[in-house]
């Protein structure tokens, strides 16, 4: 028995490490909001955003400290094709037998069935439930959301635009850009006004809106034009 144990203990290694093909993802151009949704951003809040992105099943895995894991709340998308799931941080912390962190993962395994999330460090694995540190929601808190998500591909350069008030007849906004690999900061960040008293139309880096109605603290506005 313990011959035949140790046997299938290493097909499992041995099948839970071969990789598969990363799924194709059909991404798009996506702008928020929509061309011609009428919006309100508060003081801070970005007016437009833009950038290559897909829609996918998103969780929400909340804190739990264990023996053998921990985790920090985070949400997690699907990677579309898998049952894994990935934060946009290494939100888990994984323990050995004397219960001290040896490393940290982004990724998790979800079993909708049981609505349970298992601890996998390599997204690409056969079978990643297999052999897995699993906890359901008798441990911790999971979440699945109802309706997908937009989720922007870490590549994506993503474009900002974000109200910062007014004064007198003057708008201030700023502009930035960034993706998730390499976050450009101040590099690409500029900021711009507006002077209401010659007109309600705002145009930057391709893309415009009409402002409807603006305040130190609100801006109500419709997006004509994405950036281009």
């Amino acid at each position: 028995m313990k011959i035949l144990a140790l046997a299938a203990l290493a097909l499992a290694i041995a099948i839970t490490g071969c990789k598969s093909t990363a799924p194709q993802v059909k991404t798009t151009m996506v702008t928020l909001p929509s061309i011609g949704e009428v919006v309100t951003s508060y003081l801070g809040e970005n007016l437009i955003t833009q950038g290559v992105g897909y829609y996918t099943d998103v969780i929400t895995v909340g804190n739990m400290i264990k023996y053998t894991a921990s985790f920090k709340e985070a949400i997690y998308s699907n990677i579309v094709g898998t049952i894994i799931f990935e934060a946009d941080n290494y939100s888990v912390g994984i323990n050995n037998l004397y219960g001290t962190e040896v490393s940290r993962t982004k990724f998790l395994a979800y079993d909708k069935a049981d609505n349970e999330v298992c601890i996998t460090q390599n997204p690409w694995v056969a079978y990643p439930l297999w052999m897995a540190n699993c906890f359901d929601t008798d441990e911790v808190n999971i979440f699945r959301a109802e309706k997908q998500e937009l989720v922007f591909t870490k590549d994506s350069l993503r474009q900002h635009i974000k109200y910062e008030g007014k004064s007198g007849d003057t708008l201030k906004f700023t502009y930035s850009e960034f993706t998730d690999v390499v976050m450009a900061g101040d590099a690409v960040a500029s900021k711009f006004t507006i002077d209401l008293s010659k007109g309600n139309s705002i145009v930057y880096k391709g893309s415009r809106f009409e402002v409807i109605e603006a305040t130190n603290s609100f801006i109500t506005y419709e997006i004509i034009k994405p950036f281009s």
